[in-house]
């Protein structure tokens, strides 16, 4: 009888207590499944574990959250198209989380997207995060802890617009007193000397065709101290002021105005290129883009601006005429991963009407098109960050140009390819350098580029006109290095304070470049040296519940250009610049 109880006992037992081994099995069974993802060699093995853990999580449901939000990271660094539905799946398990919201809009922020964030919805599930946080069932200090994180991701969303100054709840969108700003102002200025203008790499080409039209002019071969002529740096100031609108998601608008002045820029008369005017230019315009998520294919991003405007002081003999213009610009990026790595090309179509106002003269264009093939590979160490990935780079690609001055037809091709090898730790520990404080400080680019221009038609006789053609090759290297670099730091807090601002990075650049010529017109052969500081920082005055951390960058350079065929003419290049977002 006694034996009886005794087993009746026991089964109660069992089933009111049930066998912690029988408990912990299912839960087991995912992690051993990670444990295979782990060991994997191959993507397939990796991504079949994976999987096997996700189906898996649903007999453990009070760690399914946590499973998926795991496998989702895993494939996020596997590049795979999945990774989104994962994200979803732990976001639907553990609906109260903060933290799942803002992983996935990291995500949608950093590896997704053309060249820039999917950027509504990124913005959509950071804005969920903050929701959340008011019912989230943590400690103050964790709720503070992941609402710093949310606001330094939201300012590396919101880094390209500028200073935020109206918010959706303002005019009525969204919901009532919804924070989420939807205007923007941008501001930018910039001040050198330079041979040409701002960004332009091709002046070697530029001062070539400048020469051969001069030489054309005077019927005479022309000897050093005429190409000297050419080789003058004048002093170049201009500014940028945007006005961008967006909301959720509908594509962003951009309202924009620019203006460039240009001391003794143009040659007035190339029978004597020491006469030389000023160059104006103004103009305004529209601009409309948006990115989209057109996965498993890829991402995309197309834009399209529309300007107007009025420039002074290109028209040869007429230094005072004025020309007005219209310009259109649209250009589409297509982005998807090839394994881990990604893959982005860029396409760009560019035309401008030049209409002069000045009696006798024609009309003229300028068209040009142009792409980039960029190949960038992810590691491990690309994966752990969260904003300054560094990732390496491989890319190629053409800009081809075209102006039409009635009959003649004047062109410049560009062909380059290049690498990037970003990150690189040579430098962390040399002790002058700040041995500890740095990793992965330094960056190194390397573009090959050749220039091609030429002219072709007829004048107004009807004579072919001279062909001009000439081809240069350019070698250009940059080294990088992050004197200050606190780039991915995941709060602004961390980020050094100086009065309402915190400092992102400091860096200091060394560009070199050598270009000649590949024909007999090497008179422009030249080397050119510099340094450049440049930083970024951010100003941190938020409110709660309310956004405003604008980024601000400057920089300051100098350049040393020495032109060796010229009796070792060198030129003396500065520039400097400050601006709330690019």
């Amino acid at each position: 009888m006694n034996g009886h109880v005794a087993v009746i006992a026991l089964l109660l037992c069992a089933t009111i207590f049930p066998a912690p081994a029988a408990e912990r099995r299912p839960c087991e069974e995912v992690y051993a499944a990670f444990d295979r993802a782990e060991a994997a060699t191959s993507r397939r093995d990796i991504t079949a574990a994976l999987r096997e853990a996700a189906a898996l999580a649903r007999d453990c449901p009070e760690q399914r959250g946590e499973i998926l939000m795991r496998v989702a990271r895993r494939f996020e660094t596997l590049g795979a198209i999945d990774a989104p539905r994962y994200f979803e799946d732990a976001i639907e398990a553990a609906p109260d989380d903060p933290t799942y919201e803002l992983q996935y809009g990291d995500y949608l922020r950093i590896f997704r997207g053309p060249e820039q964030p999917l950027f509504h919805v990124a913005e959509l599930h950071y804005f969920r995060a903050l929701e959340k946080l008011e019912r989230w069932r943590a400690d103050e200090s964790s709720r503070a802890d992941v609402r710093d994180q949310v606001h330094r991701s939201q300012t590396a969303l919101y880094e390209r617009d500028g200073a935020p100054v109206l918010e959706a709840g303002d005019v009525g969108l969204g919901a009532d007193g919804e924070h989420r700003p939807i205007v923007f102002v941008s501001s930018q200025a910039r001040f050198g000397r330079v041979l040409d203008q701002f960004d332009q790499v091709d002046v070697v080409r530029d001062l070539t065709q400048e020469a051969l039209v001069s030489q054309t002019r005077q019927a005479r071969r022309l000897g050093s101290r005429d190409f000297e002529q050419f080789i003058d740096a004048t002093y170049i100031a201009d500014t940028f002021q945007r006005l961008r609108m967006r909301y959720g998601a509908w594509p962003w608008v951009d309202v924009f105005y620019g203006a460039t002045h240009r001391e003794d820029a143009q040659v007035t008369d190339f029978a004597n290129p020491r006469m030389r005017n000023d160059v104006e230019v103004a103009q305004y315009g529209l601009g409309i883009e948006r990115t989209f998520d057109l996965s498993p294919a890829f991402d995309l991003g197309l834009r399209t601006e529309i300007a107007r405007g009025a420039q002074q002081g290109l028209v040869e003999h007429l230094p005072h005429a004025s020309e007005d213009f219209e310009s259109i610009s649209t250009s589409g990026v297509f982005s998807r991963f090839v394994g881990s790595d990604k893959l982005n090309l860029e396409v760009r179509y560019f035309h401008t009407a030049i209409d002069p106002q000045v009696r006798d003269l024609r009309d003229r264009k300028l068209e040009s098109v142009g792409s980039t093939l960029r190949y960038q590979l992810f590691t491990p160490t690309t994966f752990s960050r969260a904003f300054d990935l560094r990732a390496w780079e491989l890319y190629a690609g053409f800009a081809l140009g075209q102006e039409t001055f009635e009959r003649v037809d004047v062109e410049r091709d560009d062909y380059f390819v290049g690498g990037a090898a970003r990150g690189l730790s040579w430098l962390d520990g040399l002790p002058w350098f700040g041995a500890g404080e740095r990793r992965g400080a330094l960056d190194l680019v390397l573009q090959p580029t050749i220039f091609d221009g030429s002219q072709s038609g007829r004048d107004d006789r009807g004579a072919i006109v001279p062909r001009l053609r000439n081809t240069q090759y350019r070698t250009a290297f940059n080294a990088l290095y992050r004197l200050e670099d606190h780039e991915n730091a995941v709060t602004l807090k961390e980020l050094p304070r100086f009065g309402p601002f915190r400092l992102a990075f400091l860096d200091i650049v060394l560009p070199l470049s050598h270009e000649v010529a590949t024909d007999r017109h090497d008179e422009f052969d030249n080397v050119s040296a510099g340094a450049e500081l440049s930083a970024k920082v951010i100003a941190d005055r938020s409110r709660p519940g309310r956004f405003f951390a604008p980024t601000m960058l400057g920089s300051v350079g100098y350049a040393f250009a020495r032109f060796y065929h010229l009796d070792a003419h060198d030129e003396h290049l500065l520039h400097a610049s400050v601006g709330i977002g690019f």
